[in-house]
Parts: structure tokens; sequence; C-alpha cells
């Protein structure tokens, strides 16, 4: 078996996360009446995924076997919601930070807080006989269970309209392992945007919980054969928290693969920052894309939700601005592009992924691309249309050339796969690597913006693309030009000026990377050095 641990660190990044799982809660299938997710499928029913790469076997408050997310999840105590009674926190004592703060300088506030209520979306599950009712809220998780029937999506849309998503927690639908729930003294939130603040959290956080040593070394040794991370984090709220965490995780685990999603601000590199706090959230970004290049094997930047490119798809309807909304949008794209992973029937791991799409060995960061809804096609250009990249922000061009792509299209007919491949002729493989699966699971924790409103839908077309092209380099470049006017203006940001140049410096060698003789704006100017047909 080859596992994988999960990690998420910071609000976004969890929000995204719970969307995350219960999409993979979704892919239980259970015989009979048994609301446990069973080792084997429902008669006559073949799992779409391999479980037990991403989860691991606990128990239900009842004592019952279940799966648990092989997962960390790293949050202010105050983020957690319902979730805060599983924090190692809350024992109804006035010392809610334990010993991790008895050493902080900084300001404490402690305020003796109240047990969350549970959310109406959670109410309504209990009404329906989905939670586990009463055991269930005394432990804050969420049963497995079966899909609704499809006229409950509306019941649970009302639900949700009716009391406002608080917390990540309130849409959770898994059981999480006590070892997951890592939360960060909420005394310590001041350090948000602080890259040294939160590497000095990082510090005290392992000391004072021995996560290296006791969560995170128990996930790896109850795995077979761990293949390395997948993690999501915020930047600028984590940004120095998790550089501080992977170069922990490297001092262990020095050979095991690291695909990275990392969530930047949503400060525009290029007009700075119009504050010294948008200044620091910049800087924390700056100096996440310099670590991640050294530490993780793969890192796949994603914009702020602010940032994202207008799809011009009419079936979309989001807020950027309710994290609600956004996380669920950047989840289905994630989840659909790393479902390869997690393919029962498929041959694939992290390292082959990075291995196709960093196979220069120079290019260690990518883009994600995507459409949801995708819309029935008909013409092969309909596959562009929608076609966002959440990664540059630039509008998608179909002629520029490539590195290497890895796409996954989500309920396609044969009619639908046809243009598919039509679509795809100007990247054939090795170029070009496809996978085609079912579609993509909508539970009733998902948000109502897939458009027109239905209350029987519970599932729709998707693509989602991971791609390394020379304009990859655009993103490290902006965050090296930050760096250089940084260091020219002689602002006081913390760090000496000579380092400022040297990172600037350094995005700048990792963004010629991508570039071969001829290439020039992003056109495929002459041969290249292009992928071998035995890469």
């Amino acid at each position: 078996m080859r596992e994988i641990i999960y990690i998420q660190a910071g609000s976004f990044a969890n929000y995204t996360g719970t969307h995350f799982w219960n999409t993979q809660e979704s892919y239980f299938t259970y015989a009979g009446d048994d609301r446990r997710a069973d080792s084997e499928a429902a008669e006559g029913e073949e799992p779409v995924v391999d479980h037990a790469i991403s989860f691991k076997e606990g128990k239900d408050p009842y004592g019952q076997p279940s799966l648990c997310p092989r997962l960390l999840a790293f949050d202010f105590k105050s983020n957690f919601g319902t979730l805060s009674s599983t924090t190692n926190d809350d024992n109804d004592n006035d010392d809610t930070d334990g010993g991790l703060t008895s050493t902080w300088g900084g300001p404490i506030a402690q305020i003796k807080k109240q047990r969350v209520e549970k959310s109406a979306y959670h109410r309504m599950l209990d009404e329906e006989g989905e939670h586990e009712t009463e055991a269930v809220a005394n432990t804050n998780a969420t049963s497995h269970r079966k899909m609704h029937p499809a006229n409950d999506q509306g019941k649970a849309q009302k639900a949700q309209d009716a009391g406002e998503i608080r917390y990540w927690s309130d849409f959770n639908r898994v059981y999480f392992d006590p070892r997951t729930v890592q939360g960060i003294p909420g005394g310590l939130e001041g350090t948000e945007g602080d890259w040294d603040g939160g590497r000095e959290v990082f510090a005290r956080y392992n000391e004072e919980t021995e996560l290296m040593d006791g969560a995170l070394r128990l996930f790896a040794e109850e795995c077979d054969s761990l293949q390395g991370l997948q993690m999501i984090h915020d930047t600028s709220t984590f940004g120095g928290f998790t550089s501080a965490f992977l170069n922990a995780f490297r001092d262990e685990y020095p050979k095991l693969s690291i695909l990275s999603f990392p969530v930047l601000s949503e400060v525009d590199p290029i007009a700075g920052g119009p504050s010294p706090e948008s200044t620091r959230h910049l800087l924390s970004d700056t100096l996440s894309l310099r670590d991640l290049s050294e530490l993780c094997d793969l890192s796949i930047p994603v914009q702020g939700a602010s940032r994202w490119p207008n799809s011009n798809n009419p079936n979309l309807c989001f807020d950027p601005q309710r994290i609600y909304e956004a996380s669920a949008v950047l989840s289905a794209h994630i989840e659909t592009a790393t479902l390869p992973l997690r393919l029962k029937q498929a041959n694939e791991d992290i390292s082959s992924i990075i291995a196709h799409l960093n196979w220069r060995q120079r290019v260690p960061f990518a883009e994600l691309l995507g459409s949801l809804p995708l819309s029935e096609p008909a013409s092969d250009k309909d596959f562009q249309k929608g076609l966002v990249n959440f990664t540059t922000a630039q509008k998608y061009s179909h002629d520029e050339y490539i590195l290497a792509r890895r796409d996954t299209t989500r309920g396609l007919n044969a009619s639908a796969r046809s243009l598919y491949e039509t679509w795809c002729e100007p990247h054939p493989p090795p170029y070009t690597v496809s996978t085609h699966a079912p579609a993509y699971p909508l539970p009733t924790s998902f948000p109502a913006i897939i458009q027109p409103p239905s209350p029987n839908r519970r599932e729709t077309m998707a693509l989602a693309c991971l791609r390394s092209a020379p304009g990859s380099a655009r993103i490290v470049r902006d965050y090296a030009g930050f760096a250089n006017r940084l260091w020219r203006s002689g602002a006081v940001v913390g760090i000496e000026r000579d380092e400022l140049r040297e990172i600037g410096n350094e995005l700048n060698v990792i963004g010629e990377g991508y570039e071969w003789e001829g290439y020039a704006d992003g056109q495929d100017g002459g041969d290249g050095d292009g992928l071998g047909e035995d890469e």
C-alpha cells in the first residue's frame, strides 16, 4: 500500500480540506443498512478509490470500526468551532493554552469560552437521522453516511442558508482521529504575516506537544509503505510555521515525496502592498515560495480567491469573498487533479506525477487549471471555455508551449471523450497524460453554486489540469520583482537588505529553469528540448 499523509494549515486551507474530505466520504460504499464504511463495496458496486491510501482505521463514538483521514490539521483554536473540544485546551479549566503559552512573551487574552453550538447543517443531519445524534454531538464529529436522497440537497442548502457557515467544522462529514486536530493557542494569532514569528510558534508547539515524535510519527508508523505528503496551507498566516514543519519533516524523512498547494495572499505582488500589513503578507508569500522550492518536490501555488480570473462560466456562480464557497471551488479542482493518486485501478503515486511534471528536474512549481462545472461539449474548443488558471491568474491559451500536463476529466461520455482527445492533439502523449473518471460528486455539504439550481443534482462534469510550462515562471518572477523592489526601497521589514536581494535572485534563477532557446512571451519559438519519448 502507498499511503499518503495529508497536511492542512490555516483557515482557507482547512475549509478547502473539509470539502476535500467530504468528497472522499461520498466515495464510501455500504452493504445493506450498515452505516460504517466497509472494506468491500456493496454488491454490484466497485469502489472508485482505494480508501486505504488516505484513510486509517479508527473508531466511531460507539467504539465501532470506522475510517479516519490520515491528516494533521493546523489552525488557531478559535477557528475549530465544534471541533474545539478535541483540541488540547478544552478541559473546562482556566489553563486553556497549557504549557505552550507559558513562555510566550507577547500579550495573551484568556477568555472563558462557551461550547460552540452545532451548525444548522449538522442539526439538519440529526433530524434526517444521518448523524449518530447524541454520541456524535458529544464528540463533535460526524458519521460516515450514505448519500442523501436527491431531494435532500434542497433541505441541506436551506440549513446552510438558515445558519451561516461559521467554521470549517460546521459542514464536516467525517470522523477525525484525535491526533488530527492540532490547535495553535489563540494568544499566538498576532503572528499573522510574521515569518520569523511563525517559525518560532512551530518550534514551541513542537516542543510542547511532541508533534514530530508523536502525532506525525505515529501516523507514519501505521503505514505499510508511506509515499509522502500532500499538503495545503495559507502562506500569509502559516507560511513560516509550515516552512519550519517541512524542515523538521525533511530531517526525519528525506526521501519521501512532498506535493504542496500553497494558497497565497490576495495581495498583488506587482502592485505591491498598500499597507505594512499587506507588505508582510507579500513577504510571507515570497519567503514561502523560496523555501518550498527547496523543501518540496513540487508545489502548485494558488492565488487568493479574489485574484482568480473570471471564468465567464454561466453555470458557476460563487462569491470569492465567501470562504465557504471559494474553498469549494478550489477543493473540487485539487481533488480532481490529484484523484489519480487515489483511484483503485490507477498505477500512480506522488513521485510518478512529480517526475512527469518536473522531468527537466529544475521546475519546482507547476500550475493548477480547471473548469467546474464542465458543460456538455459540442466541439473540442469547448474544453477551453471557462478554463481558469488558479496559479498565474492569466487567461488560458491552448497554443502556449507546455513542458508537461496531467488532465483528469470527470463524467465524460464516449462522445465528449472523443472531442477531448481532439482538443489534446496539439499536446499529445507523453506531454499530456489523461485520466478519465466518474463525475465529480456533490455531497449536501457542497454550496449551491452550480447553475441552474437543482435539488436533484448529485454530481457534475469537471476538468482539472496540473501543468508545467514556461509561463509557470511568471509567478516566481512576480515575487522576485517584489523582493527586489523592497530591497531597493530600503524599507525595514525584519529581513536584512542583502537577504532580500538574495531571495529575489534565487527566484529569478528558478524562473530561468522554465526557459529554453527560442522561447519568448509564452510562445513556442523553436524546437526546444521537448519531453523525450522515454520519459
